[in-house]
């Protein structure tokens, strides 16, 4: 197997992994990819777009799993998905702040 296909590879895992918003699969697999790229091959945009999708991905399910244990009253857990939100959008420049005050905002308790 050549060097670049193995590449190609590590960074399609890493793809699989990205569009479920797994992060931490997404970044394991494209470390990997990386590393073994090493200075010989440029893989920048490959990476950039990957984790463009990961986190874009990982941010809209934590809102909307805030969402969901909001209705259930858990504000706990609903404000630890939309710090992991939050913690994603700002890894790819989005503000996601009048997301975020809707969902603390709406009792969801009183429906």
């Amino acid at each position: 197997m050549t060097k670049t296909k193995i590449i190609d590879d590590l960074v399609a895992i890493a793809a699989e992994y990205a569009v479920q918003g797994y992060v931490s699969n997404t970044t394991y697999y494209l470390g990997l990819a990386k590393k073994y790229a090493g200075r010989k091959k440029d893989i920048s945009n490959l990476v950039a777009d990957v984790e463009q999708t990961c986190y874009e991905t990982a941010c809209r399910l934590n809102l909307s799993r805030a969402r969901q244990f909001a209705r259930r009253g858990n504000a706990p857990v609903r404000d630890y998905c939309l710090s992991l939100a939050e913690q994603y959008a700002s890894k790819i420049g989005a503000d996601i702040s009048p997301r975020i005050a809707e969902v603390k905002a709406k009792d969801y308790r009183q429906r």
